[in-house]
């Protein structure tokens, strides 16, 4: 009887805490519209605005554009996928100017890839604004966008001196000062603090972000739990964020139907969650993309535009991605032969 009813209680508290995410993800979805409806305003601006567009919000509007482009990608022929990187927009002058490098476009012809960076523009002026308003103004939102900068380093560049150097303290901080009215900064400390091995407060801000209506937290979550040995949590939770259509909950489910981990193998299935998400450029889905394209999962082999989406995962961020390039490089595989690109991107991983 005792242990029916520890059952009994280890099955209520597994419900209860399902339902607290369906409750949180159903925050999250109010939480978008709210976000379409703040993009609107765009269109209305004040001089002197700053605003910052994450790729998601980029990309929206032409992601089915890139699903096709991806598809012509993977069938080995040819298209343009615009490879959208984070931007600050600022209103000055009575426009909207990209003070970012907002974009690169790489294009697909016979198996190779032209990548073309966009330009750089009134940098400086929208680093003040933000710097401006994250510590005189205490504004949460600038607070964030400010830690994402000195995260990642911000420069004109590559020639160029940095306008804020790589200091992830400064981020940390900028992040906890946030973090009580911006979901995302939750987020990033978490991805900071697991990085450097406190993983259970790492936990306790992904469920935070995730209780503030952040979804992407949901996959999170799940990879904690994977590495841990839950790996049916973590399909749950994986499964979860792919209903709501967040790319990196999308990729993860992929990626164990690939491999059929936890769940049927269904590499066809897999490449339909992986072909959205890198439409809506996930760097993960186009590394695990061109994995499909290397073994033949679902797709036919081709070592050529395998190696063209490693180039994108990798452009794109994705460590594992630029070791995978670096191997190509230096076989051969796909791409001519190139100590130099093999060295330069196994630094990079």
């Amino acid at each position: 009887d005792k242990q029916d009813g520890q059952a009994k209680s280890t099955e209520g508290s597994a419900k209860q805490a399902r339902a607290e995410r369906e409750q949180a993800a159903a925050v999250a979805a109010a939480k978008a519209r709210q976000a379409a409806e703040q993009a609107a305003a765009l269109a209305r601006p004040q001089n002197g605005s700053v605003v910052f567009v994450d790729t998601s919000e980029f990309v929206a509007d032409n992601a089915e554009v890139l699903v096709g482009r991806i598809k012509q990608a993977l069938g080995g022929g040819k298209g343009e996928l615009a490879v959208l990187k984070e931007s600050i927009l600022s209103f000055l002058g009575g426009q909207w100017v990209n003070s970012m490098v907002p974009c690169e476009v790489h294009e697909f012809a016979n198996g190779t890839i032209t990548k073309i960076p966009c330009a750089v523009q009134n940098y400086t002026t929208v680093f003040g604004q933000i710097y401006e308003k994250a510590t005189m103004d205490g504004d949460a939102q600038s607070q964030y966008w400010l830690g994402r900068m000195f995260e990642s380093g911000c420069a004109l560049g590559d020639d160029d001196d940095n306008i804020v150097d790589v200091d992830v303290n400064q981020a940390a901080q900028l992040y906890m000062a946030a973090g009580p009215e911006v979901a995302e900064a939750n987020r990033a400390l978490g991805q900071l603090l697991e990085a450097h091995g406190d993983v259970d407060t790492a936990a306790q801000l992904y469920s935070k972000a995730l209780e503030m209506g952040d979804v992407r937290a949901l996959a999170l979550l799940g990879q904690l739990y994977e590495e841990h040995g839950d790996l049916e949590q973590a399909v749950d939770l994986y499964t979860q964020g792919a209903n709501l259509k967040e790319t990196l909950a999308m990729t993860c489910a992929a990626e164990v139907l690939q491999q059929g981990r936890g769940v049927a193998k269904d590499a066809g299935k897999a490449l339909d969650l992986l072909v959205y998400a890198a439409a809506h450029l996930e760097s993960s889905a186009f590394a695990l993309l061109a994995h499909a394209l290397e073994e033949g999962l679902a797709v036919a082999k081709s070592a050529e535009a395998a190696a063209g989406l490693y180039d994108i995962a990798a452009n794109l961020g994705h460590a594992g991605a630029a070791a995978q390039l670096a191997r190509l490089y230096a076989s051969g595989l796909g791409v001519q032969a190139d100590s130099d690109q093999a060295l330069k991107w196994a630094k990079e991983a």
